[in-house]
């Protein structure tokens, strides 16, 4: 991981940033007490997705925590257990990223950044001591690992990266690299005709626009940014009975979009998924086709 900043504290301070390969070098060191603690400030916001919100609600429910990383990952509430109330917080974030009140307890804690770092060196040294993050809804300590005293070549002093609310670790840059795919952004054509916008239904003023969920689907965790058309306001979005089970979350319209993300434990049933209401500014009007500029499916 390129371009996180590496600081090095005790008989002096000094830091560097790490090179494209990910490592970073501090040459000269005194035989001292000294203290390497990494941070990065990189936007992150495409990392995060229904899916995450899924592998809360199952942590939730009990399933096991693949580490720390992932444990510090889904407690963005910062209360110190994973619950389904993170899943909520995650899914808010999803579908309105740039609204302040989408910022997790957990970054205010840490001052507005979204990274974290767990110190994971790959080599002991004598003095050696790794010290994890330590962070909740109040306060934010980084890791870092100390060296009490420094006495020979330190090699290999990893740390392991993670974002707040990324549970499933897919920040990797070229995983945030999309595709374009017969106007949606997906992983595969199937997650790309997994999720079908219906013909609107139109009473007056008020327009219902539903969303289905193709049969094959077998999808826990649904994204769709729907692209709203001129002359037409969101007012709704409603989960239908095949996604009781389901949490729900819609974002501001945005840029001419509305985000509208869902998340389940178990796979969501075809069918009906999803109403989105809008408001005509001309009733006069043609109900225009309202059509997804994105979608993701997993």
């Amino acid at each position: 991981m390129s371009g996180v900043r590496v600081d090095l504290s005790g008989a002096g301070a000094t830091a560097a940033l790490t090179n494209p390969a990910g490592a970073f070098t501090f040459r000269g060191l005194s035989a001292a007490t000294w203290a390497l603690e990494v941070s990065h400030t990189e936007a992150t916001e495409p990392a995060l997705t229904a899916s995450d919100a899924v592998q809360v609600l199952e942590i939730a429910a009990g399933a096991a925590v693949d580490g720390e990383a992932m444990r510090i990952a889904a407690d963005v509430s910062g209360n110190g257990a994973v619950t389904a109330y993170d899943a909520v917080l995650i899914l808010r974030r999803v579908v309105d990223p740039d609204d302040p009140a989408t910022t997790f307890p957990v970054e205010d804690a840490c001052s507005g950044v979204d990274w974290f770092f767990i110190p994971d060196p790959m080599r002991a040294v004598s003095g050696q001591l790794p010290l994890p993050p330590e962070i909740d809804v109040d306060s934010c300590s980084a890791g870092m690992i100390v060296f009490d005293p420094l006495t020979s070549p330190a090699l290999d002093q990893n740390f392991v990266a993670g974002i707040f609310g990324d549970v499933d670790g897919d920040w990797s840059p070229a995983l945030l690299v999309s595709e374009e795919l017969d106007g949606a952004v997906a992983r595969d054509a199937a997650a790309a005709t997994a999720v079908r916008i219906g013909k609107p239904l139109r009473r007056g003023r008020h327009v219902r626009v539903p969303v289905y969920l193709d049969a094959d689907a077998g999808a826990r965790a649904i994204d769709v940014t729907v692209a709203i058309p001129e002359g037409m306001r969101p007012t709704t979005v409603r989960k239908a009975r095949n996604a009781f089970g389901a949490l729900v979350a819609a974002g501001r319209e945005t840029r001419g979009e509305l985000r509208i993300s869902l998340a389940s434990r178990e796979p969501i049933a075809p069918g009906l998924v999803l109403t989105v209401g809008f408001v005509m500014d001309e009733p006069e009007r043609v109900v225009p086709r309202v059509r997804a500029a994105r979608i993701r499916v997993e």
